[in-house]
C-alpha cells in the first residue's frame, strides 16, 4: 500500500500529535465538504452548462455526490472509528479525498471545455481557488499527500484552460499555473514550520520536566546532606559520652580483651568505652566516602564478577544475625540474571549491606524477602533491582492493622542513598501497614556472550520432593524455583500434615525423593518432625533437605540431626543453585560421570596440590597443574577447560580473574581457599567458593554441576 504519510522527526511518532494533527485536518475538511457541493449545485442552477450539457451535469452531481458522502462517513464518524485504528482511518480518508479532488478536477475541466471563462465559469474558478487555498493549511502537515492532491484538483482545469480558444483563457492557464507553484512553495514552509514548531514545543517541555527534576533531586540531595550532618552529630555524642562514662572495673582492658571484630556503627545503646576505636575508625571512612559523594570525585571500579554467587555471599552474612532476632531471610534470584556483569563490586557490597543491616537492626521479627532481578530493554544497559520487602509475623485486617514501624534513616543507609545517586541509580524507602520496602535500582552492563544454560538435568526427570513451609509466599516462590530443575514439587504448609502425606505416597507406590522443610519458625517442632522421620522404618531412607542458619545445625537442637547420613543442610538463604547441587548429590553422588566432550580441569596454585590434583583425576577429569598465572595462560589458550579451580591462590592468581574473564567468559572459576577469603574471591570475579578445610570429594561434585 502507498504511504502518503512516513514519519522521519521524532516529534511525528507521538500518537498525541498525530491525533492532533488529524482532527484539525477532519475540522477544516467538514467545513469544506457541505460548501462544495452548495457551489457546485448553485453554478449547475444559475449557469448554462446544464442546458449545454443536462446529462453530464447529472453525471457530475451524481458522482460528486457520492465522493462528499464517503468523505462526510469518514468524517463525522472520526471520533469512533479513529481510536480503534488511526492509520487506517487517516489512509482511508488519503484515498477518500484524493477520488473527491479528482472528480472536482473532472468538473472543473468539463465546465471549462463547455462554457470556457464565461457564465458560471469565472465563479467556479474563484471558489476552486479559494477552496484549495485554505485547505493548504489543513492538510500541510502531510506534504506527499497535499502534492497529489492539488495536482488532481488543480492541473487538468488549468490544461483544459489552454483549450478554450481565447487569448483570455491561455493568461488564465498561465495564472493559474502560476497559482499552483506559489501554492506548493506555501505549503512546504506551512508543512516545515508546523513540525519545526511542534519539535520546539516537545523539547521546551522536555527542558522543563529535566529541569524540575533536577530541582527536585537538589532539593532530595540537599536534605540527605542535612539529614547526614545531624546524624553525625549524633553519633559523634554518642561517641563523647561513651569517653566521659566511667569504666566499669570488672570490664577488661582492650589489650586483655582486644576486639575481634568491628562493633556495629549504629546501635540504640551507648557504646562502651572498648568500641570507641573501631567506631571511630568505621565512622571515618564514612565520612569520608559521603564526602567524596558530596564533592563529587567519588570514583567507580569496573570489575567483572559473577553478580548471583556475591549477592548470595553477601547476603548469607547476615543470616546468624538474623535468626537471632527471628527473622527469617528468603532470597529470590531471577533467572534474567546474567552469568556476568560489569560494576563496583565493593560499592554494591556496601549499598546491599546497609539496606540489609539497617532492616535487621530497626525491624521486628517476620519475614525479610529479598528479590533480585535483571531488567534489560533492548539496545540499553540493563538494571539491576534489590528489592528488600520486610512482612511482619501476625495476621492483619483493616481493623487490627500493627502499623508497621518502618526503617528510620542512619548513616550507613544515608550512605547507601548517597552512592546509588552517584550511580545515577536510586534506593527509595518506604513502610505500610503491610510491609517495610527499600528499593535499589542502578545500572550494571551484562558482560554474558552466551545463551544462560537451562537449570535442568537429566537426573532430576521424574524425581518427586515434598516442600513444607508456614508461609504462603515462600512456598509458591519455593515451588516455582524447584520446578525450573525439571522436578514434581508437591507443597504442604504444616509439618503435622506432611507425615501422613509422605505415608500416602508410600501406600500409592509413589514415594517422594526427598523432604524440604527449613527452622525458622519453630526450631524445635522442626527438630521433632526430622526426628519422628528418622526413627519410622517406612520413611527413615527418604533423604531430608533441611534448611537453616549456618550455625544452626551446630545447636543441641539439631546437632544430633545433622550428624545422620540422610539428613542434608542447606545454609539460609538457599537459591536455586544450592537445590541443584544438593539434589544432583543426592541423586548422583555413587555416579558422577563427567562430560567427555570437555573434561580438562585447570588446578592453578603455588604450593602443594598434588593430593588433590589425584583426586580429581581419580573421578574422571583431565586434571592439568599450574603453578605460575602465565603458565595457567598458556595452557588455558591451549587446551579448553571446563573450570579453573584456583587453590590458596595469592593477588597474583587473583588478577588472572580479569583475563580469564575476558578470554573464556562462559568458564567457571572455583575458589579453594581458607574462609575469611572468600569475599575477596568473589569480590574478584569467582563464581564459587569452597573452603579448603572442607573434605575433597564436594569438589568433583561442584565441577559436574556447575558445567556451563
Amino acid at each position: 500500500m502507498f504511504r502518503f504519510f512516513t514519519p522521519h522527526l521524532k516529534i511525528q511518532k507521538n500518537r498525541q500529535i498525530i491525533r492532533e494533527t488529524d482532527e484539525r485536518m477532519a475540522k477544516y475538511s467538514r467545513r469544506g465538504l457541505i460548501g462544495n457541493f452548495v457551489i457546485f449545485m448553485l453554478c449547475m442552477a444559475v449557469g448554462t452548462f446544464t442546458d449545454q450539457q443536462p446529462s453530464i451535469a447529472i453525471a457530475l452531481s451524481i458522482g460528486l455526490l457520492i465522493t462528499t458522502l464517503l468523505r462526510g462517513y469518514l468524517l463525522f464518524r472520526f471520533e469512533a472509528i479513529y481510536p480503534r485504528a488511526p492509520n487506517l482511518w487517516r489512509t482511508r480518508y488519503f484515498y477518500a479525498t484524493l477520488l473527491g479532488a479528482g472528480w472536482w478536477g473532472l468538473i472543473v475541466a468539463i465546465e471549462t471545455l463547455v462554457v470556457g471563462i464565461h457564465d458560471e465559469g469565472p465563479l467556479l474558478w474563484l471558489y476552486t481557488i479559494v477552496f484549495f487555498s485554505m485547505t493548504a493549511n489543513a492538510f500541510a502537515p502531510y506534504k506527499q499527500f497535499l502534492t497529489i492532491y492539488q495536482a488532481l484538483g488543480l492541473v487538468p482545469g488549468a490544461f483544459c484552460l489552454l483549450f478554450t480558444g481565447e487569448t483570455t483563457g491561455v493568461i488564465y492557464a498561465i495564472v493559474v499555473f502560476f497559482f499552483i507553484w506559489l501554492l506548493h512553495h506555501q505549503c512546504e514552509q506551512i508543512a516545515d514550520n508546523y513540525w519545526d514548531r511542534l519539535e520546539a514545543n516537545a523539547l521546551l517541555a522536555r527542558k522543563t520536566e529535566s529541569l524540575e527534576e533536577e530541582k527536585r533531586d537538589t532539593r532530595a540531595t540537599a536534605q540527605l546532606h542535612r539529614d547526614y550532618m545531624l546524624l553525625l552529630k549524633q553519633e559523634l555524642e554518642e561517641l563523647l559520652k561513651a569517653k566521659r562514662a566511667p569504666r566499669n572495673d570488672d570490664t577488661p582492658s582492650p589489650e586483655e580483651h582486644p576486639v575481634a571484630s568491628i562493633a556495629p556503627l549504629f546501635n540504640s545503646n551507648v557504646p562502651q568505652a572498648g568500641e570507641k576505636r573501631p567506631r571511630l575508625k568505621q565512622l571515618h571512612t564514612n565520612v569520608s566516602d559521603f564526602y567524596k559523594i558530596l564533592i563529587k570525585e567519588i570514583d567507580f571500579e569496573a570489575k567483572i564478577f559473577n553478580a548471583r554467587a556475591l549477592l548470595q555471599f553477601v547476603i548469607a552474612e547476615f543470616a546468624s544475625e538474623a535468626a537471632d532476632k527471628r527473622i527469617d531471610i528468603e532470597l529470590s534470584l531471577s533467572h534474567n540474571i546474567p552469568h556476568l556483569m560489569q560494576g563496583d563490586t565493593a560499592r554494591l557490597t556496601q549499598i546491599i549491606q546497609g539496606m540489609i543491616k539497617s532492616a535487621i537492626t530497626q525491624l521486628d521479627e517476620g519475614t525479610l524477602f529479598i528479590d533480585i532481578d535483571y531488567v534489560q530493554e533492548r539496545g540499553k544497559v540493563g538494571e539491576l533491582h534489590v528489592l528488600v520487602n520486610h512482612q511482619p509475623n501476625g495476621q492483619r485486617t483493616l481493623f487490627n492493622a500493627q502499623q508497621a514501624t518502618g526503617i528510620q534513616l542512619n548513616l550507613e543507609l544515608a550512605l547507601a542513598i548517597g552512592l546509588a545517586e552517584a550511580q545515577d541509580g536510586d534506593l527509595n524507602i518506604s513502610a505500610n501497614n503491610q510491609s517495610t520496602q527499600l528499593c535499589y535500582r542502578a545500572k550494571y552492563p551484562s558482560r554474558t556472550t552466551a545463551t544462560e544454560p537451562s537449570s535442568q538435568a537429566p537426573e532430576f526427570k521424574g524425581k518427586r520432593i515434598l516442600l513444607i513451609h508456614e508461609n504462603p509466599r515462600v512456598l509458591d516462590n519455593k515451588r516455582q524455583e524447584l520446578s525450573l530443575l525439571g522436578i514434581q514439587v508437591t507443597t504442604q504448609s504444616q509439618l503435622k500434615r506432611a507425615l501422613p502425606e509422605l505415608r500416602k505416597a508410600i501406600s500409592n507406590n509413589t514415594p517422594f525423593n526427598a523432604i524440604v522443610f527449613h527452622t525458622h519458625a519453630d526450631p524445635k517442632a522442626s527438630a521433632d518432625f526430622s526426628r519422628t522421620l528418622l526413627n519410622q522404618s517406612e520413611c527413615k531412607l527418604i533423604p531430608q533437605v533441611i534448611m537453616g542458619p549456618a550455625n544452626a545445625h551446630t545447636s543441641p537442637e539439631f546437632a544430633e540431626i545433622a550428624a545422620n547420613p540422610y539428613v542434608h543442610w542447606l545454609n539460609k538463604p538457599a537459591t536455586l543453585a544450592d537445590f541443584k547441587l544438593c539434589f544432583w548429590h543426592l541423586f548422583n553422588s555413587s555416579d558422577i560421570t563427567p562430560n567427555e566432550q570437555n573434561n580438562n580441569i585447570a588446578l592453578i596454585s603455588s604450593t602443594d596440590t598434588d593430593s588433590l590434583a589425584e583426586y580429581i583425576t581419580a573421578q574422571g577429569f583431565h586434571c592439568h597443574t599450574l603453578n605460575t598465572p602465565k603458565t595457567a595462560l598458556n595452557t588455558a589458550e591451549k587446551i579448553p577447560m571446563r573450570c579453573f579451580v584456583f587453590v590458596n591462590a595469592d593477588d597474583s592468581f587473583m588478577d588472572l580473574y580479569p583475563l580469564l574473564r575476558q578470554h573464556y567468559p562462559t568458564t567457571h572459576i572455583i575458589a579453594c581457599d581458607s574462609a575469611d577469603e572468600a569475599y575477596k574471591h568473589l569480590q574478584n570475579g569467582a563464581d564459587f567458593f569452597i573452603g579448603y578445610e572442607q573434605p575433597q570429594a564436594p569438589l568433583a561434585l561442584y565441577i559436574n554441576a556447575l558445567k556451563s
